[in-house]
């Protein structure tokens, strides 16, 4: 039996799963290479660097994930991986590293801040890229 043929399953992506990932509207990845594009086609990784961008200062994902983070909803190890999608892409340069505990903390600083189509469509994205919040209703 296929998905849209059963009666209590609506057809289409299922919210909060997979299917669901807030792409970039066509419209927006016309300013793009394909490389920015790939970066820039996830939710988190946008929020990520918009976060970066807002701050003017290096920034770790322990930061960004932290309760007075600006991804405080996000888990630090999705944060992470992320940070190191956008690293890939050569969004985001390794600034300086800190030891802490035990472990190093690493700092993250923007490479493509001063690239106005980039900035365009986190820009024209914002409003796509805003957390979910449950209405606890309807």
């Amino acid at each position: 039996m296929e998905r849209g043929d059963a009666k209590d399953v609506p057809p289409g992506p299922v919210p909060g799963r997979k299917q669901d990932r807030r792409r970039l509207p066509p419209e927006l990845t016309v300013l793009l290479s394909r490389k920015q594009e790939q970066a820039l086609n996830h939710v988190t990784r946008r929020r990520i660097l918009r976060a970066i961008h807002t701050s003017g200062r290096p920034l770790s994902p322990k930061q960004l994930s932290s309760e007075e983070g600006a991804l405080s909803d996000v888990f630090l190890g999705t944060v992470s991986y992320h940070m190191n999608m956008l690293r890939k892409y050569g969004m985001v340069a390794e600034d300086h590293t800190k030891s802490r505990r035990g472990a190093t903390e690493h700092f993250f600083v923007s490479e493509v801040v001063d690239n106005g189509a980039i900035r365009s469509v986190l820009d024209g994205a914002e409003e796509l890229d805003a957390p979910h919040r449950d209405s606890g209703g309807e």
